[in-house]
């Protein structure tokens, strides 16, 4: 935990805000065939997919650029690739 438990928090709560916008799944519930059999998979399905995409680009931002470099940063992507974009 290079930021503390402040810098948990902080991703944490920017994790919590990605994931509110799968209320949009719950609102397409009336175009089910079987919703609760479909609507629970598809929330799941959904929550699986975005979790490994963060993880994976975790993975790659520290990847390319060492954990220690990132304290501070308000946007680690948009640092990587400022530090990483030519000329």
């Amino acid at each position: 935990m290079p930021n503390g438990f402040e810098g948990v928090l902080k991703g944490v709560s920017a994790v919590f805000y990605a994931y509110i916008g799968f209320d949009a799944i719950s609102t397409t519930a009336e175009e089910c065939k079987n919703p609760q059999r479909d609507l629970p998979r598809s929330m799941i399905y959904s929550l699986l997919i975005c979790t490994l995409l963060y993880i994976a680009i975790a993975l790659v931002l520290t990847g390319i650029e060492s954990y220690s470099s990132f304290d501070g940063v308000d946007d680690p992507l948009a640092f990587v690739f400022e530090k990483r974009a030519p000329g």
